[in-house]
């Protein structure tokens, strides 16, 4: 299943974000939407997932987004927003049966189905120990990995994540990620935002740059992560060396 995007644009308050841009997220693959703030990559995110209105056509699987009903839509496309919500009291076995809501009518309870669905969602991400902790007392790295079993519940092909690593220190970031990269390997698309660019350069294939004056670019990490043209668009100095990591290079300061 591919998630794609054609002739997309977004205008704000008079302002064009960006515009005539053409994406594709097929399965296997994770891709990274990088820009600055304000560029619009929340806007594109929530587009992509039929949350928001775009300019241009969004289909997934080859079927327009819009003939979806949102039930459809949602086992379809798991989306995780940069502040996801928890009812105080719930445990992590309730947040994470949240993810089978589109695979039961109205009134049904949980089916043993549902059940087995969330317990090898949490399985996956490390969590299978914490079914009846309360969501309220984990850390933002448990937390996270909790939201992520809860879009794995979903069964969605495509996984859409709006700044995950926000949050998180360093190692719980690079935890997540390496999951995510995981789950892209085993035949998922996923598509995320992420601020920190050699993180984008570091797990994903190709990487969706908007520049915030209404343009995009899109292309492999090598091509878009440029260093020359991240200077351009972030003001900051960038370095990569023979294929190499992207690096950033820090001013020198004195003492």
């Amino acid at each position: 299943m591919t998630l794609h995007g054609q002739q997309l644009g977004a205008t704000v308050g008079g302002r064009v974000l960006f515009s005539g841009l053409d994406l594709e997220v097929p399965s296997g693959s994770m891709s990274a939407i990088v820009g600055p703030n304000g560029s619009g990559k929340s806007t594109l995110i929530r587009g992509l997932c039929g949350l928001g209105d775009l300019e241009g056509s969004v289909s997934h699987g080859g079927r327009p987004l819009h003939e979806l009903e949102p039930r459809a839509r949602a086992r379809a496309i798991a989306y995780l927003p940069q502040q996801a919500a928890a009812a105080p009291g719930m445990t992590v076995q309730d947040v994470v049966m949240l993810g089978r809501l589109p695979h039961r009518t109205r009134l049904a309870g949980p089916s043993s189905a549902d059940r087995e669905h969330v317990l090898q969602s949490l399985e996956t991400v490390g969590m299978q120990d914490f079914v009846e902790r309360s969501i309220q007392t984990l850390s933002g790295g448990e937390r996270q990995r909790v939201m992520l079993a809860r879009m794995l519940a979903t069964e969605a092909n495509t996984m859409v994540l709006d700044e995950p690593t926000a949050a998180l220190d360093v190692g719980h970031a690079l935890e997540l990620l390496g999951t995510l990269r995981g789950l892209a390997s085993a035949g998922r698309a996923i598509l995320l935002a992420l601020h920190d660019l050699t993180l984008a350069d570091a797990y994903a294939d190709r990487v969706v740059c908007l520049t915030g004056s209404g343009t995009a670019e899109v292309g492999s990490r090598e091509e878009v992560l440029d260093p020359v043209k991240l200077h351009k668009v972030f003001g900051v100095q960038f370095s990569r060396q023979n294929g190499g990591p992207l690096r950033l290079e820090l001013p020198v300061t004195t003492r």
